[in-house]
């Protein structure tokens, strides 16, 4: 009906609304709260735990909700499972992929994994049971290969292993840490055992001259492009002179055997970054352990070696002020002793 005469309008400034039309407006404003109040409501109380509520993600309620709850992903599938406070996980819950298998189970903080965990593979797979600190791998832990495998038991920081827990240490005390597939590479009175699945290797020298005869770890050698600190991951000489301060060394150095087994690991896109033909020539019927009879000579490579909390820290660079694919860890008090 066409409103008739000035009682029929609401009076806004110079305008004049129908009433009718400002009730029509009220009605659906009202209809479309109803509606979103509706849809941030639980889903139910049963889900795939018996006696929860079911929750969107982006629901209101979830924001002011404490307790056991299941939340649902954007696309409908179930997130996670597991204590809730104020919209983040927040205690002890379990979060999942899209096809259903578990991300990871454990504590949470804001959301974050923090406290004890098993962190997964999206196919299912264990990567890594341990301490998490907001995220990051932290603390003590276990670390798994595709085969869902132990492989290494130890400390991380900053979602890396502790690599200085491996230098200077008995190599019996390494095998109680690392327990994946070994490679040796025998020279002499020295060994290079290479750890692919940790990307490390450590070299090693008899230990006839000592008083338990046992062998003992001279160095271990990182392959990586990057230093991890508590804080930060460290890709370039700047960086790295910022964060050890004081620079020990640096300039060329011919190579010695130890360095050139551990380059002749490093993935050939990182080793050809070398610019120089890195080899060894071995012998031996068994594939994971050779004897050296030779290995290239005379490689000079540009390097830049710090020291700090006791270790020195050596770093193969491609070229000065350049980038590196490799670096060495040697604690101070043994720094040097494999090139004896």
């Amino acid at each position: 009906m066409t409103p008739r005469d000035g009682q029929d309008y609401y009076r806004i400034g110079f305008w004049l609304v129908s009433k009718r039309l400002a009730v029509l407006i009220t009605i659906i404003v009202c209809m479309a709260s109803v509606w979103c109040i509706f849809k941030s409501l639980p889903v139910s109380v049963s889900g795939m735990e018996k006696g929860i509520p079911v929750f969107r993600y982006n629901s209101l309620p979830l924001k002011f909700y404490e307790g056991e709850a299941e939340v649902l992903a954007k696309s409908g599938y179930t997130a996670y499972i597991g204590r809730m406070a104020k919209g983040k996980a927040q205690g002890k819950g379990t979060l999942y992929t899209k096809e259903g298998n578990i991300l990871y189970r454990g504590q949470f903080s804001g959301n974050e994994y923090h406290g004890k965990g098993t962190l997964y593979h999206a196919n299912g797979v264990k990567e890594y049971t341990g301490a998490f600190d907001y995220g990051k791998k932290q603390g003590r832990g276990k670390l798994y290969n595709a085969g869902e495998e132990l492989i290494y038991t130890g400390n991380f920081r900053n979602n890396e292993i502790v690599y200085e827990e491996l230098a200077g240490t008995a190599t019996e005390e390494v095998a109680e840490r690392y327990s994946g597939r070994l490679i040796l590479y025998e020279m002499d009175d020295t060994v290079c055992a290479s750890m692919p699945e940790i990307h490390a290797l450590y070299s090693a020298r008899s230990g006839d001259g000592s008083i338990d005869g046992r062998w003992e770890t001279t160095g271990v050698y990182v392959m990586s492009e990057e230093f991890v600190t508590d804080d930060n991951k460290l890709k370039t000489v700047k960086e790295l002179k910022e964060y050890f301060s004081t620079l020990q060394y640096e300039g060329k150095t011919v190579l010695q055997f130890e360095d050139v087994v551990a380059l002749e690991q490093l993935y050939s896109p990182v080793k050809e970054k070398y610019g120089a033909d890195i080899a060894t020539e071995t012998e031996g019927e068994l594939a994971d352990a050779r004897t050296v009879t030779g290995y290239t000579h005379n490689i000079e490579c540009y390097i830049y070696t710090f020291e700090k909390g006791g270790f020195r820290y050596t770093f193969f660079s491609y070229a000065k002020n350049s980038g590196f694919g490799l670096y060495l860890i040697e604690r101070d008090d043994q720094a040097g002793k494999g090139a004896e």
